[in-house]
């Protein structure tokens, strides 16, 4: 992510940063300090484990690994982290490059697509066996098509929850929504998606699709969930694009 970091200098030497970007920089700047300093902790004890196998200090070999194992832990989440700030940064730089090289009419066509409402659109009738997003009382969660009732416009829909041993739930069809998300979502677009490793869905915020290349993950969205936050700041997860639905009328 050095990259990044030389790549919006060039940016600040032509264009004015809006305030987020520059935080989120510092940030960046500062995960990218932190795992330095893990990495050379990490150096250290692995010299430090192999004199105590020279030695045959079994108490400071047994020191070394517990350290060691604490020390890699640190250093893949404050990797995790810096992909997700340098994801965010990338997006607010090529924002800036796009308004400044193609002009204030292609960005203002761009905006005007983001706010664009959208309403997901629901089919007279699902087929059985299908994945649904279900509404369940007051939450939204991952169920699968049973039957179709015509006479009341219902679905009965099975619970996808292991934990629910198979619970039958009975809604309106205006509450059974299928999984159909296009791709390539703009940043922005207010969405439902599945909580990461759960079968509830929650609203959320599209801040990028992430296509090939760069370190993301291909077929994934990275979104901000509504309230996630860590530390004053908002949280960013991937989610499968399987499980991301426009944002529904029902709420």
């Amino acid at each position: 992510w050095g990259k990044c970091l030389e790549h919006s200098y060039s940016v600040m030497a032509t264009v004015a940063l809006s305030p987020q970007l520059v935080e989120s920089l510092r940030e960046l700047d500062k995960h990218r300090k932190d795992l330095e300093k893990t990495m050379r902790k990490i150096k250290k004890y692995h010299s430090t484990l192999e004199s105590a196998n020279r030695s045959g200090d079994i108490s400071a070999k047994e020191r070394a690994w517990a350290k060691l194992r604490s020390l890699y832990s640190e250093a893949i989440t404050s990797s995790e982290a810096e992909e997700i700030v340098a994801l965010s940064c990338l997006d607010g730089i090529e924002g800036l490059l796009e308004e400044t090289t193609q002009g204030k009419e292609a960005a203002l066509k761009k905006r005007k697509k983001a706010e664009t409402p959208v309403v997901a659109p629901v089919p007279e009738i699902l087929p059985q066996g299908q994945q649904v997003v279900c509404r369940d009382e007051n939450e939204w969660i991952l169920g699968r098509v049973k039957t179709y009732i015509p006479k009341k416009s219902e679905y009965r829909v099975m619970d996808e929850d292991p934990d629910s041993a198979g619970k039958i739930l009975t809604a309106p069809a205006t509450h059974v929504l299928p999984l159909t998300s296009p791709q390539d979502l703009p940043k922005g677009t207010k969405v439902l998606a599945l909580w990461p490793d759960s079968t509830c869905f929650y609203q959320a915020e599209v801040v990028a699709f992430a296509k090939t290349g760069r370190g993301q993950k291909p077929g994934n969205y990275l979104l901000h969930f509504d309230d996630d936050m860590h530390e004053g700041r908002p949280n960013k997860r991937y989610v499968d694009m399987r499980f991301v639905i426009l944002r529904p009328t029902v709420t």
